[in-house]
């Protein structure tokens, strides 16, 4: 479980911060916006946004263009985007990732992040707090994210990779993440019922995740469930683990009274990560 000291030296993110952070998410999305769109996205002088624009190209997160900026981590020249998992409920990922970034991270842990666009937007986060970090993912697109991360000492799976679903899981990684140890995975689902069982849609052609995912649960200190709020009540096909297996919960503020007091029953930290910061 997660100590109240670390709660309490938990340093959040600043508005300059918050705003880079939107900036990178609005060039995921829309691969190119012109200097006036994310000036008018962000709210904030031109002036601001030509100097934050100038910094995250010298920190690598970005090219600027005649009269605007793009994304230089993920565009359709380099890696398709899988599904839609980051314009759906993106504010709310945002804050998950925000909240957990800067709740359970500290400088030179080792960390999992599972495929979602929860943990994608995290990375995010990882790069913005310039912490010395060494993380392990099985998504390409965010280990593109992490890859100009100085700070990051970045470790991928290998094996075949599956662009459909992003991820290298295969069942040669099982060995892989049986022979690991991190501090912390962020794990992501579909859903969690009134049971406690975490739960995920997965094809007939990738079940093999499955098994992945369970061993990645096994080679954690700790589990935090990343889950927004469109997932809370919800059973999938596929249970990858039970609630006793799960350290805590990081969903957003946006829950009803029907969803908190599923998640209070389960009898585990829920955080709730604000949606208004």
């Amino acid at each position: 479980m997660m100590d109240k000291n670390d709660m309490q030296s938990a340093a959040p993110l600043g508005k300059k911060q918050r705003r880079q952070q939107k900036i990178l998410s609005l060039l995921q999305e829309n691969s190119h916006m012109s200097c006036r769109e994310l000036q008018q996205q962000c709210g904030c002088s031109e002036a601001t946004m030509r100097n934050d624009l100038r910094q995250m190209e010298h920190d690598g997160l970005l090219r600027r263009t005649f009269g605007g900026a793009c994304c230089i981590h993920i565009t359709p020249a380099t890696l398709a985007m899988p599904s839609v998992y980051m314009k759906q409920n993106l504010a709310e990922k945002e804050a998950i990732a925000r909240f957990a970034a800067d709740t359970f991270v500290r400088p030179d842990q080792t960390l999992l992040l599972d495929l979602g666009g929860s943990s994608y937007a995290l990375a995010s986060y990882l790069i913005q707090r310039g912490l010395p970090l060494d993380v392990v993912t099985n998504s390409l697109v965010t280990a593109g994210l992490l890859a100009r991360a100085g700070h990051i000492r970045l470790h991928l799976p290998g094996g075949v990779y599956n662009r459909e679903i992003d991820s290298f899981d295969v069942p040669s990684s099982l060995e892989y993440y049986r022979n690991i140890h991190v501090q912390h995975l962020f794990l992501g689902a579909n859903g969690i019922n009134d049971r406690g069982d975490i739960t995920v849609n997965i094809s007939s052609l990738s079940t093999h995740r499955l098994m992945v995912k369970r061993a990645m649960v096994n080679s954690a200190d700790k589990v935090v469930l990343l889950c927004d709020h469109s997932k809370i009540g919800k059973s999938c096909f596929y249970k990858v683990c039970s609630i006793d297996q799960i350290d805590c919960i990081v969903t957003d503020d946006g829950c009803d009274e029907s969803q908190r007091q599923m998640l209070s029953s389960l009898g585990l930290p829920v955080y709730y990560a604000p949606l208004d910061t």
